[in-house]
């Protein structure tokens, strides 16, 4: 009988032990990805809020176009006023200066030429 009681304590301790270290790894894992998820969170809303631009000269007139959908966006004699025109078109988006060609399922970004906003 004192083996039987015995056996059962061992097989009691062992499940213990193994739950605790699976409810450890558990709320470890849990807590890593929960970071990851909001870390993710904040590089997508910066991404929707950045918008990827070209400029243009059309007849002594710089010309600033959203480089996906050729959005034009603002225009200016000289690139400052350009700049500045553009921030108050779209007060709330971070504006870069670069290239972005879509085509064939892929998006190519040449950032040479890149001004952030």
């Amino acid at each position: 009988m004192e083996i039987i009681i015995g056996i059962l304590q061992t097989i009691g301790w062992i499940v213990i032990i193994a739950s605790t270290i699976f409810s450890v790894i558990f709320v470890r894992l849990f807590l890593k990805n929960l970071k990851i998820q909001q870390e993710l969170s904040a590089i997508e809303d910066e991404v929707r809020q950045t918008m990827m631009v070209y400029v243009e000269k059309v007849k002594g007139q710089l010309h600033m176009y959203d480089s996906i959908s050729n959005f034009f966006i603002a225009q200016g004699t000289t690139e400052d006023e350009l700049w500045e025109n553009a921030k108050i078109r779209c007060p709330d988006m971070n504006i870069l200066l670069g290239n972005v060609t879509v085509g064939n399922n892929n998006i190519t970004v040449s950032t040479a030429k890149m001004r952030k906003q």
